[in-house]
Parts: structure tokens; C-alpha cells; sequence
């Protein structure tokens, strides 16, 4: 019996917290798409993405383009390593790797671009005769 209960116990918990585990992801990746999208141009591809440095910064360090798929970033089409990836672009390397973390799916749903809004309801127009039937009913 007290099996049971410590067993409906912990179930409880771990559905409990699962909401509060899940809030804190989905800020993160609004941050990062953010921090991403501030410094760079998202061109999806294929299976990832590429980014066009927006920044002189990045430019200056000959950097023109950054592709992210199947885990690797390439620069100018050279494959680099974390490390050289900090040499290079040290304010955006921990999101770049973040980035290179997450599945294709993943990368398209995060630079997916937002829904666009629903179109407003057109007024709904009385059927043929509908007013001239009101009236005659008076």
C-alpha cells in the first residue's frame, strides 16, 4: 500500500513539473532565434540552414557565409571546429553551436517564419428577399 502512494506521489510530481520544464525551453528558443535573426539573415536548406552575417563584425573576419546541417558548421564551405569558431565569431558562437544541436525539423520550426494573421470574416450578407421577408412579417 505505501508503494502505491509514494508511487502516485512521484507520478504526480513529474506530471507537474513537466509544464514548468517544458515554459522555460520554449523562452530559450524564442531567445536564441532572437539573438540569431539579430546578427544574421536565416536562408533555410535542405536539411538546415544557412546564415549571412548582417554585422560588420563577422564580414570583417571573412566571414560571408555560415551553413548548419547535420550537426556541422561550415564557414565559407570549410567545416570549423567549435574552437575556431569562437576565434572567429566569439559573440555568436555559443548560439551558432546551440543552433548546430537541434534537428533539421528542429532549425525549420525555430526560423519558421510566424503564422500570418487569418483574414477578417466578411459580414455575413441576408440571403435574397431575407430583408424584404423581415419587413413583410411586421
Amino acid at each position: 500500500m505505501k508503494s502505491w502512494i509514494a508511487l502516485t506521489l512521484m507520478l504526480a510530481i513529474a506530471v507537474g513539473t513537466a509544464g514548468v520544464v517544458a515554459q522555460p525551453a520554449t523562452a530559450d528558443r524564442r531567445e536564441l532565434r532572437e539573438r540569431i535573426e539579430q546578427h544574421y539573415d536565416i536562408v533555410p536548406l535542405t536539411d538546415g540552414i544557412a546564415l549571412r552575417p548582417r554585422d560588420s563584425q563577422a564580414r570583417a573576419k571573412g566571414v560571408r557565409l555560415i551553413e548548419i546541417a547535420g550537426g556541422a558548421i561550415n564557414v565559407n564551405g570549410v567545416a570549423v571546429t567549435g574552437r575556431e569558431l569562437r576565434d572567429r565569431l566569439p559573440v555568436d558562437a555559443d548560439a551558432l553551436l546551440q543552433v548546430s544541436y537541434l534537428s533539421a525539423a528542429e532549425q525549420k520550426t525555430l526560423f519558421a517564419p510566424p503564422p500570418a494573421a487569418a483574414p477578417p470574416a466578411a459580414p455575413t450578407a441576408d440571403p435574397p428577399g431575407g430583408a424584404a421577408r423581415a419587413r413583410a412579417r411586421r
